[in-house]
């Protein structure tokens, strides 16, 4: 399995909070997703958040995703579309208390990283392997995978920003017993 992150978004650039809020690619995210073509055949199914710059994204590899409601971004409540300094005014004793423990700090009118974390495990862990045997591409976001991340590499959450994502960055993980593990070694083609 491949997990994908969308490409960018103005909001991104203008250093909004977005969640689950339907934004499209920028001309930048656009290239960054054509950028993925030549991994196409490599993929024997494509899933996606439902997120438009998600599934924007995963049509660069060249079939229709199946849309995954577990894999969306972490549900940012009242701080869609609010730049930081803006939030931060409004709730800083809510980015206070997600500073030291955002596994349960929950988001104003949104949720807290530990709840999208389980949700994306869930949502991995009950996906179909390709019936040919090629590994699937799962189109996503940043911080529900930085989360997934930190489970993986048996880090606490609050390390999340050190697993930050470039756009359309790729990574590996392989079934390990039960659940996933990330691919750090050279079993197969590397994307």
């Amino acid at each position: 399995m491949v997990l994908i992150r969308h490409g960018r978004t103005a909001w991104n650039v203008e250093g909004r909070f977005l969640g689950r809020s339907d934004v499209g690619l920028d001309e930048v995210g656009w290239q960054q997703a054509a950028s993925l073509q030549p991994l196409a055949d490599h993929f024997g199914r494509v899933f996606s958040s439902p997120a438009r710059r998600a599934v924007q994204t995963a049509a660069a590899l060249g079939r229709e995703p199946v849309l995954l409601d577990g894999v969306q971004e972490v549900d940012q409540g009242d701080l869609e579309g609010l730049c930081y300094p803006e939030a931060l005014a409004r709730w800083p004793d809510f980015f206070a208390a997600w500073a030291a423990d955002p596994a349960h700090s929950r988001i104003p009118g949104g949720e807290t990283l530990s709840e999208a974390r389980d949700r994306m495990v869930a949502t991995l862990e009950a996906l179909p392997e390709a019936p040919d045997g090629r590994p699937v591409a799962v189109v996503t976001h940043q911080l529900v995978t930085a989360a997934l991340l930190c489970t993986l590499r048996g880090r606490d959450l609050t390390d999340w920003r050190s697993h930050r994502l470039d756009h359309v960055a790729r990574v590996r993980l392989v079934r390990s017993g039960s659940g996933w593990a990330e691919d750090v070694g050279e079993a197969g083609p590397t994307v």
